[in-house]
């Protein structure tokens, strides 16, 4: 009789786990990235994983051995932050490709010193391997403009693994953007716009602030003014050079 209540609790006990388990399996398969026709940029920081590279020597081969795969953590900031480091960081994330489109990934920030992106298709193969940064000349990105843009290549319905190294003197703060070319001049245009009227803004304190120290002479003015934009201007630049 005690046996077999042992044994029941035992079943019971069992098939409860496993109800545990199903829902962690399904959360981890939904981090996959899928490109459909979603009409504004995708931010994928929540659907990679990271591993921290302490030393900075590890290469892509030792990546894809295995012998770190345990050591991968998920993200689970929107924008990634790893802050001021001397370590360089690996993230992996799956992208699945749905829409009959071209898209880009941007790492967005224009302070980067080291940036490698290392592109894997179903069968496991390397597809590509492409590296920018500070470290490189202006002219070696694939696009000519401030932030990282890479062309993904991803044929129509299928899923390709791609492992983003990153390394930096600056702090590692930066958004990861997945869009079209037309989807990232829209953003761009709209953030330009904001920014003209902040810095417009800022003018126009300055002026007023200009004014009163011929007004009153004083020095006392002036100083609290050069204060008050040099704060505003550092304050605002971080922001929009990095959201």
């Amino acid at each position: 009789m005690i046996a077999s209540c042992c044994t029941k609790i035992k079943s019971i006990l069992i098939l409860s786990g496993l109800c545990w388990l199903v829902p962690i399996q399904l959360s981890y398969s939904q981090n996959t990235v899928v490109l459909d026709e979603a009409e504004s940029l995708t931010h994928i920081g929540q659907n990679t994983t990271y591993l921290e590279d302490l030393s900075g020597t590890l290469r892509i081969a030792d990546i894809v051995s295995g012998r770190f795969t345990d050591q991968f953590q998920k993200t689970d900031q929107v924008v990634p932050n790893f802050s001021s480091t001397g370590s360089a960081y690996w993230l992996k994330f799956d992208i699945q490709q749905q829409a009959n489109e071209t898209f880009y990934l941007e790492v967005g920030t224009a302070f980067m010193d080291s940036i490698s992106l290392f592109q894997f298709n179903e069968a496991g193969d390397l597809q590509s391997a492409r590296y920018s940064g500070d470290d490189l000349p202006f002219e070696h990105r694939e696009v000519l403009i401030g932030n990282y843009l890479f062309e993904l290549n991803i044929p129509q319905n299928t899923t390709h693994t791609f492992y983003l190294r990153i390394k930096s003197k600056q702090p590692l703060f930066f958004p990861l953007r997945v869009g079209t070319l037309k989807q990232f001049t829209e953003y761009n245009h709209n953030q330009d716009y904001i920014q003209g009227i902040y810095f417009g803004f800022m003018l126009m304190i300055f002026f007023y602030n200009l004014f009163l120290y011929f007004k009153s002479k004083g020095e006392v003015v002036f100083g609290l003014c050069h204060l008050r934009i040099e704060h505003n201007l550092v304050y605002g630049l971080g922001v929009w050079l990095f959201l």
